[in-house]
């Protein structure tokens, strides 16, 4: 995360005294989030990993992300969240809540999930702590490839996290 904030901090300015300008300045953002940072964020954090920058999408949030996404597919899985958020999600048609709970390892047993258009995945979880493990994380993609499913993967507090 230091290299994304000093990748910021050396950047900003510059980009935006040039937004001020008509040469520069387009309105709103690429949705995807802007080809420069998309590229920063695959360089400094998955170059050894294969990921391009198309596979990044950068946004002020998972979670209204995951309401606009909501809007446009059949199904949903909602993996790992917790508290009250869980009873609003089951008012939505078509979401299957994939139980995470301390017999579990607060992961779950994908095989007994169904396709789904959209897997919602929070890890290091707030408010639990519990992180998915390499591992882990290897078989929910392995199954999101399998069944054509999108990703969306809130790591907001990876940053504190080491061995994983």
């Amino acid at each position: 995360m230091a290299k994304l904030y000093l990748i910021l901090i050396l950047t900003l300015p510059e980009s935006l005294c040039a937004l001020s300008t008509l040469e520069v300045y387009s309105g709103y953002g690429a949705e995807q989030g802007e080809k420069p940072l998309r590229a920063a964020i695959c360089s400094a954090y998955y170059a050894t990993l294969g990921i391009e920058q198309d596979d990044v999408f950068a946004s002020d949030g998972a979670k209204r992300d995951i309401s606009h996404l909501q809007a446009y597919v059949d199904s949903s899985v909602i993996m790992g969240q917790t508290s009250r958020y869980q009873k609003d999600v089951e008012k939505c048609s078509n979401i299957e809540y994939m139980r995470c709970t301390p017999e579990n390892g607060f992961f779950p047993d994908l095989s007994t999930v169904s396709r789904t258009d959209i897997i919602s995945f929070c890890s290091p979880n707030n408010p639990t702590g519990a992180a998915a493990s390499r591992e882990q994380l290897t078989q929910l993609v392995q199954f999101s490839k399998k069944n054509g499913s999108v990703i969306v993967y809130d790591s907001a507090y990876a940053m504190y996290m080491s061995d994983h």
